[in-house]
């Protein structure tokens, strides 16, 4: 094995005999050398020597330009172990760069790494080398047959040639030129590759058909220089080369894109006319691409662009039918690619074709004279013109006393009816003034009216209940009423008149309280305020306060939601089966009327008792209260409030779906379903309501909001008094929570107590501090309570429960099964009448029965049994609020009690005792009289 001594040493050049390295014969395990100085080593040469080429000769094919690598392998044998050797090599001076040993070991083969030059032109060139191999460094005693000669063959085959550099020109806007390179590209390359060193140069190169093209792009004045590189698939094949573009400006100069507007970008127009911009735009002089201008997607269309010619064009607004404001619209020009955009910009602000002067607004207050109700106006149009106008408006307060004429010359000439505007539902007049030329819209005006001077605008109740009594009117009502001497009564004697804060609102809402006596049954009581600029006035009839008599009126069978009843029509209202019920009293007498209602749920009448409002699922209808005749009828909106939901639902028993507050306000159940099932209830305001019997109109809700959030039920219910809502969420634990009044958003929350699960509020006093639960118990505040079956007759079932507004009796109905089934039916229909008064709430104590009254007719379970039809069935008791009479109402019929006059005479209305009781409408525990915030 041959290992090298020392480091390769490149050959410098090349002569008769140039040494490469010591090489030094190792045998395996031993052996020596000697230092190479000129002696043979420690063993003399062999005489069997012998060295021998692998390849007869040398042949490589470099390209041009680029160094090639080969080399030449030999044999060595004969020589022991530990013979030191040298190598040369010479010849091949003109064709290679360095000669090397390519490797430190012999084995027995020897490598001289050649490196062919790149200074070779293309061509096959020839020439011998020799190897010389010896025994010392002077190669004084080579080895026989040393030098050994072979032949060295090199063929530079021609790589790609580019020109060293290419100029390309243009003169101003001339095309652009495409240039073909003299270039040759050497079939053995390949595919080539072209690219250009400077990134963003006027130019781009390509190959196409197998040759090189150089296009330009039609760029300002300018020299612009980038490198050509063009390599192929063989990396050995590379040129590179410069291309030079000369751009010259034109004859009279460069000139850049640029855009001109005449008068200027900014322009004032009144409503209805034109603006117009003259644009000019001067173009590039380097490029003749140039597109048509373009407005931007913001513009209005009212915007138009028109080609004027010579580079020239006309940009125009025309503003009629515009509103008042600013509109902007860029128009843009673009030169293309290297010519670049230029824009211009037309800012239009449009302001009122004609202006009317300033109209103040309208105030009714004490010392306000008819004059001071007059106004007047000029209409001028802005550009002077004399035009026609006219004007309108949309209440029948406003008179109109010029309503036409000729702008500049004529003034719109207004008055108040303060008569009308006292009673009118809208407190704002809106004017729309007009002027007679094309484009140019109507201008609206809103004009507010305030009322300061007294007027009475509702009363009631809807009927005073025997010949003194209390009354209470809502309107304009400052404290001068009281003192002006313009107040007057006329029908009754005025006892006393002042302005309270009346608790069947949420809030502090002033209402007139008047005490009247000496009324005469079968007439009048007109209340009036008889002011300079308006006088109003209100009355309702009065009637008898005797007790309606007892009777029994039987109905088909079917359950029903809480009645209400009007005592100005004599009436007890229900629904049912998809019919609206009557129970009227004509003389003495009883009768039960009814009118086809689909889809019903519940009934209540409106505040002025003239007309009932029935809720079904979807719609909203006013029947006449005497006849039930349509009034009115209209479709419900869903309201979306996080959820879904629909006016209506059946609710529960002893809930209201819908009822009236005194403020006219309509509020209604709202259900929530989900896949079909109703799952969640809550209370939404339904419609707002005003005017008087003959002028009472009801207007949707179009913004409603929902009361309460989502429970699983809601029950509505009232007393004579102040309203009472009560949520009664399904839970095991039966917590009820109690609400004292109601409004849009806005609940006062009074107390929750627990009872058994799932029971419902049967009654409620005026206070709401006295509850009563369909499972008879009495509640005071909520705390203490009282089991009050144990007052109904022995072998009685108790069905019903009521209290008297002041919450001082409670009255329970009760019958006793008798017979067997299925021919069992309910006897002794009974009432009960429990005097609350002297209870020992604390001790439990048993509640007095001061009246056990019979019933002339049993309101359930008789025969033959209806469908669905049990025996233990329900009824709802409702009282006078004179605790006159009661009245209840189950599934077969209606039966009405005379109550005993002890109740009469302790009974108290809105919280304060009376000897003879207010005659306002009958409030059963069914009905809820609150206001919604205003």
């Amino acid at each position: 094995m041959f290992d090298v001594l020392g480091a390769k040493k490149r050959i410098a050049s090349f002569g008769l005999v140039l040494l490469l390295a010591p090489f030094l014969l190792v045998a395996c395990g031993g052996g020596g050398g000697g230092d190479g100085a000129g002696g043979s080593g420690n063993t003399p040469p062999p005489t069997s020597f012998a060295f021998t080429f692998e390849e007869p000769s040398v042949s490589v094919a470099p390209v041009e330009g680029s160094v090639a690598y080969t080399g030449v392998t030999g044999r060595l044998t004969g020589l022991a172990e530990g013979t030191q050797v040298w190598v040369g090599v010479q010849g091949g001076e003109a064709l290679l760069l360095n000669a090397e040993l390519s490797t430190g070991t012999i084995n027995p083969y020897l490598t001289v790494a050649l490196t062919v030059s790149d200074k070779l032109a293309p061509g096959t060139y020839r020439d011998t080398l020799k190897l010389h191999i010896c025994e010392d460094e002077a190669c004084r005693k080579p080895y026989p047959g040393s030098p050994f000669s072979t032949d060295l063959v090199v063929t530079v085959k021609p790589n790609i040639h580019l020109p060293a550099e290419v100029r390309i020109s243009r003169s101003g806007a001339e095309p652009a030129p495409r240039y073909v390179l003299d270039a040759e590209l050497p079939v053995e390359a390949g595919d080539v590759v072209v690219s250009l060193d400077q990134a963003g140069t006027p130019m781009r190169a390509f190959v196409e058909g197998g040759r090189i093209i150089v296009e330009t792009y039609p760029v300002r004045a300018g020299s612009y220089v980038a490198m050509l590189n063009v390599s192929g698939r063989d990396s050995r094949y590379h040129a590179r080369g410069a291309i030079r573009y000369d751009v010259l400006p034109p004859p009279g100069g460069e000139k850049s894109f640029a855009v001109e507007t005449f008068p200027g970008r900014a322009f004032s127009v009144p409503l209805g006319q034109k603006a117009l911009q003259r644009i000019v735009v001067t173009r590039p002089t380097w490029t003749n691409d140039f597109s048509a201008p373009q407005l931007a997607a913001s513009c209005d269309p009212a915007f138009r662009l028109l080609s004027t010619g010579s580079d020239s064009w006309e940009l125009t607004f025309d503003s009629a039918g515009h509103a008042v404001g600013s509109y902007l619209c860029d128009v843009k020009f673009s030169a293309g690619e290297f010519g670049g955009t230029v824009s211009s910009t037309m800012l239009v602000d449009v302001g009122l074709a004609f202006n009317v002067q300033e109209i103040r607004p309208f105030g009714i207050s004490g010392d306000v004279l008819a004059s001071d109700l007059r106004r007047t106006a000029q209409v001028v149009m802005a550009d002077g013109a004399a035009t026609p106008w006219s004007v309108t408006t949309n209440v029948p307060w406003l008179r109109l006393l010029r309503a036409s004429g000729i702008t500049g010359r004529d003034s719109i000439e207004l008055e108040v009816d303060p008569q009308l505007a006292a009673f009118a539902s809208a407190a704002e007049a809106k004017l729309t003034v007009s002027v007679d030329r094309p484009g140019v819209p109507s201008q609206e005006f809103r004009l507010p009216l305030s009322i300061s001077v007294p007027v009475l605008k509702r009363i009631w109740p809807g009927a005073l209940i025997g010949s003194s009594g209390r009354i209470y009117l809502d309107g304009v009502l400052p404290s001068s009423i009281l003192t002006d001497g313009k107040l007057s009564v006329t029908g009754a004697t005025l006892k006393s008149a002042k302005l309270v804060s009346d608790s069947f609102y949420v809030g502090e809402t002033r209402v007139l309280q008047l005490d009247v006596s000496d009324a005469v049954p079968g007439g009048r009581v007109e209340v009036a305020y008889n002011g300079a600029l308006i006088a109003s006035r209100q009355s309702l009839a009065v009637k008898d306060s005797a007790a309606y008599p007892s009777g029994f009126v039987a109905k088909a069978f079917a359950q029903t939601k809480p009645p209400s009843f009007s005592a100005r029509s004599d009436a007890l209202f229900f629904a049912a089966a998809d019919r609206v019920f009557r129970l009227g009293l004509t003389g003495s007498t009883w009768a039960l009327q009814s009118v086809s209602a689909p889809g019903v749920i519940d009934v209540d009448p409106l505040l002025s008792e003239a007309r009932v409002a029935t809720l079904s699922l979807g719609r909203y209808t006013e029947l006449d209260a005497a006849d039930l005749t349509e009034r009115s009828s209209a479709a419900l909106q869903q309201i979306e409030y996080g959820a879904s939901y629909a006016f209506g639902g059946l609710g529960q028993f002893d809930s209201k779906s819908i009822f009236h507050t005194y403020d006219g306000n309509t509020w209604a159940e709202v259900v929530r379903t989900t896949g079909g099932t109703i799952d969640g209830y809550s209370v939404a305001l339904l419609a707002t309501g005003s005017g008087s019997d003959s002028s009472y109109t009801t207007t949707l809700n179009t913004s409603r909001g929902i009361l309460f959030g989502s429970v699983s039920a809601i029950q509505m219910l009232g007393s004579a008094g102040r309203g009472v809502v009560m949520a009664t969420p399904a839970r095991s634990d039966g917590v009820f929570s109690v609400w004292m009044n109601l409004a849009e958003s806005i609940t006062r929350h009074s107390f929750t107590f627990s009872a058994p699960a799932r029971r419902a509020l049967s009654a409620v006093s005026d206070d709401g501090r006295v509850t009563i639960t369909d499972d008879g118990f009495a509640r005071l505040d909520g705390t203490l309570s009282n089991d009050l079956t144990r007052a109904v007759p022995s072998g009685h079932t108790a069905a019903g429960y009521g209290l008297t507004a002041d919450g001082h009796f409670a009255l329970i109905y009760s019958y006793r099964m008798t017979g067997s089934e299925p021919g069992a039916v309910a006897g002794e229909p009974t009432l009960s009448v429990l005097d609350l008064r002297g209870l020992n709430w604390a001790g439990g104590d048993k509640p007095l029965v001061i009246a056990t009254l019979g019933l002339d007719g049993v309101p359930g379970c008789g025969l033959p049994r209806a469908s669905g039809e049990t025996c233990d069935h329900r009824a709802h008791v409702i009282v006078d609020p004179l605790a006159r009479n009661a009245f209840v109402l189950g599934p077969r019929g209606v039966a009405i009690a005379v109550l005993p006059p002890e109740l009469k005479v302790a009974s108290r209305v809105r919280g304060k005792t009376q000897s003879t009781a207010s005659g306002q409408r009958l409030l059963g525990p069914a009905i809820v009289r609150m206001r919604a915030p205003r």
